[in-house]
């Protein structure tokens, strides 16, 4: 299945959350993957890789039971997520 992603017109474009894929500055703590909705950090998952210099994911969440895809520099790898809901 292709999924177009080129509207605003999909089921991705409209979400509440934002996804950051961040580390710390000096390389010391795990790289994370965080997740905000009005302002607040509603949960914090560490990756268990340091000074991977997290490079970038997917523009928007993907459906249901599927993964986030997610990409590092120094550690040159793909990283995938299962972003399923809270209870699912």
């Amino acid at each position: 299945m292709i999924n177009d992603f080129s509207t605003t017109e999909n089921a991705y474009a409209h979400t509440p959350y934002l996804l950051l894929f961040a580390g710390d500055k000096d390389q010391t703590e795990q790289d994370v993957l965080r997740c905000s909705a009005a302002a607040r950090i509603i949960a914090t998952v560490p990756m268990g890789l340091k000074a991977s210099v997290p490079h970038h994911m997917e523009y928007w969440l993907p459906p249901r039971r599927e993964p986030l895809f997610m990409n590092t520099h120094h550690a040159e790898q793909t990283l995938l997520f299962n972003a399923r809901g809270p209870g699912e």
